[in-house]
């Protein structure tokens, strides 16, 4: 789309874009670089130290249902494929900062034994990431199997449960009731 498509769908004038953006590039990377950042936040909720791991967990995953609700995941996809040396940079860092956080999900929930202590965190967080967004994405964007609401609530109670020991089955179960 051009910015006088995109100027007269947001009922501004071109010249409006062009005080605030000096191009149609300047203008993606800020889009980006929100859409990232509220990607992010979304995220933030995994190490919240006023709630115990496993709401934590289910926390992040109903902030992440709501989170591709709002924001097409199409529209994600399309950036990608389209602008793939923009996205790069945000995409790897996000990857990279959720990785982290279900790391450090994962020893809090060991140290607090509500996760089983014989988990591999480096592993099991690569495989979370990687299952959760590959399979979100392949589903979502290209077979439209799932709802983003149904699949981060399912995918949420599946991990968990292989996560969680008999303590952290008793929260799992407070937390739905």
């Amino acid at each position: 789309m051009s910015l006088e498509e995109l100027a007269e769908r947001m009922g501004i004038t071109k010249k409006t874009l062009y005080n605030h953006f000096n191009s149609k590039e300047e203008l993606l990377q800020a889009c980006i670089k929100d859409v990232f950042s509220e990607l992010h936040e979304s995220m933030l909720s995994l190490n919240d130290t006023c709630r115990n791991p496993v709401d934590c967990m289910l926390f992040t995953f109903k902030n992440l249902s709501v989170y591709f609700r709002d924001h097409s995941p199409v529209f994600i996809g399309d950036l990608q494929r389209l602008y793939p040396e923009m996205v790069s940079d945000k995409h790897t860092s996000g990857y990279g900062q959720f990785r982290e956080k279900i790391i450090q999900n994962i020893q809090r929930g060991i140290a607090e034994g509500v996760y089983r202590n014989d988990i591999d965190e480096v592993l099991i967080s690569k495989y979370l990431v990687h299952s959760i967004f590959g399979y979100f994405f392949h589903s979502v964007i290209f077979d439209n199997t799932f709802s983003a609401a149904n699949y981060f609530d399912t995918i949420a109670q599946f991990n968990l449960r292989a996560l969680i020991n008999d303590k952290g089955m008793e929260l799992l179960i407070k937390s739905q009731i």
